[in-house]
């Protein structure tokens, strides 16, 4: 069966499909498709305007007014009284982003962008692993720390 002496060529010329060439040796598989987020990555710079623990009002010094600034790969927290924080993040495909803190230690960051609002779920110092929910009350320990926020202007 050999048309053009040659074996490689022989293998091109009568494929009859993809499973075919996997055996020549030149055949090299496409890369898996990336993984996408659920939805985009929060971007630009977002005001503080609620915060909740476990499902309760709650005033953070630290917090409440601050403004959170999204410029991938790394997030800006400027709170009112001067200090600003940067965390690196990665945004993970079942939409949530890994916090790294600037001491090193890791956490998970729930998102959700509607429109105009922003909202963000966390266990108190990003510790406790990924949170579930936004809304779902619990008594847990660290507390679910839920932050509304809004473009800044």
């Amino acid at each position: 069966m050999r048309i053009r002496n040659n074996l490689f060529e022989d293998r091109w010329w009568f494929a009859r499909g993809a499973a075919d060439l996997k055996s020549a040796k030149t055949y090299v598989p496409p890369p898996p498709p990336a993984p996408r987020p659920a939805q985009p990555a929060p971007a630009g710079r977002w005001r503080v305007a609620a915060i909740t623990a476990n499902g309760t009002e709650r005033a953070d010094d630290e917090m409440s007014g601050s403004t959170w600034t999204f410029d991938d790969p790394r997030l800006y927290v400027d709170e009112k009284n001067g200090t600003q924080t940067i965390f690196n993040y990665a945004v993970d495909e079942s939409g949530y982003l890994r916090v790294t803190k600037p001491d090193g230690r890791e956490g998970w960051m729930k998102y959700e962008q509607q429109g105009r609002r922003l909202r963000v779920a966390f266990f108190d110092n990003l510790e406790g692993g990924k949170p579930q929910y936004f809304d779902k009350p619990n008594d847990s320990e660290p507390p679910l720390v839920v932050v509304a926020l809004f473009p800044a202007r």
